[in-house]
């Protein structure tokens, strides 16, 4: 009994310094200003997307996007989610196509589009409020040295204002790229994904949760309600709000009691 204690007292501990961290995470990069007036952010090292100013210390400064190459606005390549029934992309209907859109979720052609381009164009979209840009930026930079606090930051922002692309794209990065890979921030992602109103979300969760011990999904459940509430997720993705189409019908046929179970 006592060593079970102590194990229950350890998760607890873990809990709570996780859910500190996390909440420290919701705007974590402090804004500084050098000699010559120029903003910077506290880091150390180069990202990949920032360039280190020796001027204040080895900060990282994000310069102005260079060549302001989207002075006439976000073109039709760069933005949207348009339903083309020959490249659906992850879109099952036109319908599902504009709740992608509305959320952040860029077409098949717009998303390697912006893939492909310099960082720089990149950065010029998601400064101007490119949610998709901005998602895809973060995980670019993410791939190329950025820290995590930086990355954060990026994504948290966007998924407050309202883009679930932000948020799996957080997950994604937890699952896959290097220096970031963390089964259990990848689940409380996709579990928030998933909240905020994408069935999407209870797929991607699902293949993470094989990789899990039960105290690893205490863990993920614990800090997925922590970023709801800090990130200010409720605020963007309110109860009342309108889910992915087939988002309710996925919850009842997944709550539906099986054939095999009496009554």
């Amino acid at each position: 009994m006592k060593t079970n204690r102590n194990r229950v007292l350890a998760v607890a501990v873990i809990l709570l310094v996780m859910v500190a961290g996390f909440t420290c995470l919701r705007d974590p990069v402090r804004h500084k200003t050098s000699s010559n007036g120029e903003g910077t952010l506290e880091g150390s090292g180069n990202t990949g997307y920032g360039e280190v100013d020796s001027r204040v210390g080895g900060q990282i400064h994000i310069p102005p996007s260079a060549g302001a190459p989207h002075r006439g606005g976000i073109k039709a390549s760069e933005s949207g989610y348009k339903w083309d029934a020959s490249n659906p992309g992850i879109a099952s209907s036109a319908e599902d196509a504009a709740w992608l859109e509305q959320n952040g979720f860029p077409g098949p052609a717009v998303e390697a589009h912006l893939r492909s381009i310099p960082m720089t164009e990149l950065k010029a979209l998601a400064d101007m409020g490119n949610q998709a840009a901005t998602a895809i930026y973060a995980y670019r930079a993410s791939t190329e040295g950025a820290s995590k606090v930086d990355v954060l930051r990026l994504l948290n922002k966007s998924a407050s204002s309202g883009s679930v692309y932000a948020i799996k794209t957080a997950g994604d990065i937890f699952l896959t790229v290097d220096g970031f890979r963390d089964p259990v921030m990848a689940s409380a992602y996709y579990r928030l994904q998933a909240r905020a109103g994408d069935q999407a979300g209870f797929a991607q969760n699902a293949l993470v949760q094989g990789q899990l011990a039960d105290e690893q999904r205490l863990r993920a459940m614990t800090l997925e309600e922590a970023l709801w509430r800090d990130s200010r997720l409720s605020d963007a993705f309110p109860a009342s709000g309108d889910p992915r189409p087939g988002f309710r019908a996925f919850i009842d046929q997944a709550t539906e009691p099986s054939a095999n179970q009496g009554g």
